[in-house]
């Protein structure tokens, strides 16, 4: 079980809140798809790769996702975004930095525990 506390919940919501209204003002889409929250962007890009979760909300360019895509991006918001609330947006970046960048690794610590716990849904490979 993730240890979260109500302020980093309120502070995933927020963040996911301010991200769902930027991408309905820039002509996107929001909808719950399985459980989690999907937006679909406008013509303001607000995501890398895939996708990327901002909070509680997931903004992706995909037509569709996956069931097992729909399970790593709720490990990142569930596990991640409610448990260190939005210091994590930096925690990431700085992973980003460090493992990708420096270390040369496929990908950063934070997507490499969510495609663990998805079972390999996020396309990450095997490291």
């Amino acid at each position: 079980m993730v240890l979260s506390s109500r302020f980093t919940r309120w502070q995933s919501a927020l963040v996911g809140g301010v991200v769902r209204r930027l991408v309905v003002m820039t002509g996107g889409e929001c909808g719950v798809e399985s459980g989690l929250q999907v937006c679909r962007t406008g013509w303001l890009r607000l995501y890398a790769r895939r996708g990327t979760q901002w909070g509680d909300s997931f903004v992706t360019g995909l037509a569709e996702i996956s069931p097992g895509l729909v399970r790593h991006e709720k490990h990142h918001r569930d596990a991640q975004w409610r448990r260190y609330g939005i210091v994590f947006g930096f925690m990431y970046l700085m992973a980003e930095i460090w493992d990708r960048y420096i270390r040369r690794r496929p990908s950063n610590r934070y997507e490499r525990d969510a495609d663990a716990a998805s079972e390999g849904a996020g396309g990450y490979g095997q490291w």
